[in-house]
C-alpha cells in the first residue's frame, strides 16, 4: 500500500490491538529499518504515532462505511454508560 495517500487525509485507524482512531494524517515516516509510520493529530488535538504494520482498518472519515463505523462505535458507547 502507498502509505503517502492517506497524508493529510481525515481518516478512521483500527489497530491490531483493537484500539481506534479519527483525526488526520500528517507525517508519514521511515524508520532505519524501512518501517513506516502513521502521525496522526487525533479528535482530542493529540499527536498518535504508530507503525502501519499494526494498522487493521483505514478509511477515509469522509466515507459512508467510516461514518457507520463512527455512529455504531458511540451507540456501544452510550450503552456502556
Amino acid at each position: 500500500m502507498d502509505w503517502n495517500y492517506w497524508l493529510n487525509i481525515d481518516v478512521f485507524v483500527q489497530l491490531k490491538s483493537g484500539r481506534f482512531y479519527t483525526g488526520k494524517v500528517v507525517e508519514i515516516t521511515t524508520s532505519n529499518d524501512n518501517q513506516f509510520f502513521l502521525k496522526l493529530i487525533d479528535k482530542f488535538d493529540r499527536a498518535v504515532v504508530f507503525p502501519v504494520s499494526e494498522v487493521e482498518v483505514i478509511e477515509d472519515e469522509s466515507g459512508e462505511k467510516a461514518k457507520k463505523k463512527n455512529a455504531e462505535r458511540l451507540k456501544r458507547e452510550g450503552e456502556n454508560d
